[in-house]
């Protein structure tokens, strides 16, 4: 079970927007919210995500839960490129590789038999363990791949607060994919897409 949302109600004032709800997620769960315009879809996804606070009932997620959200209409902002964007994403990975880099120099520079040689080259072997289980040679693969996938490649020289609606929207949609949260919450994700997109 990754969430668990039950007897919820959220209000605004004397306004109650929804009441009663139960929502179970389960791993591999792909689930449809529909309902006509102001049902409280929306308040109902920034309920889950714990951007509206519950009035009554409880709300229970899986331990280190991680969620990502693509809010309805979200005005994204960025003077990045959508390359650099996407690997704001992979930053503790990108950080990693250039510390290996800079002790591959010091290990270099360093006499093979003094202290200092054996205490680098342990050092350099615990991090490059690390890259390795976090896959961070592969960052830049992941990034083009996610960018075709979803038509942004032409676009990855171009800064975020430049493109259209839709093209930010496919923006935080690819970082969402590079994130790959365990729960997945979009709302409304086709809006300002392309057919080919959506």
């Amino acid at each position: 079970m990754l969430m668990t949302l039950s007897n919820a109600q959220v209000r605004f004032g004397d306004n109650v927007i929804f009441s009663d709800v139960n929502v179970e997620v389960h791993d591999g769960d792909s689930i449809g919210l529909v309902g006509y315009n102001g049902a409280g879809k929306s308040t109902l996804l920034n309920a889950i995500t714990k951007n509206v606070p519950l009035f009554t009932g409880t709300l229970s997620q899986k331990s280190g839960l991680t969620m990502g959200y693509l809010t309805q209409n979200a005005s994204y902002v960025s003077q990045n490129t959508v390359y650099q964007e996407m690997l704001t994403v992979f930053d503790e990975e990108l950080r990693l590789l250039e510390s290996i880099k800079q002790i591959t120099k010091a290990i270099a520079d360093c006499p093979n038999d003094s202290a200092d040689y054996v205490s680098l080259t342990s050092k350099y072997n615990r991090m490059l363990d690390r890259a390795n289980a976090t896959d961070a040679y592969n960052v830049e693969v992941k990034v083009k791949t996610v960018l075709n996938g979803m038509g942004m490649m032409p676009f990855s020289n171009q800064v975020v607060d430049n493109l259209s609606g839709g093209e930010k929207t496919k923006v935080a949609l690819c970082k969402l994919l590079l994130r790959r949260p365990e729960l997945m919450i979009l709302d409304e994700p086709t809006n300002h897409l392309d057919y080919k997109t959506i």
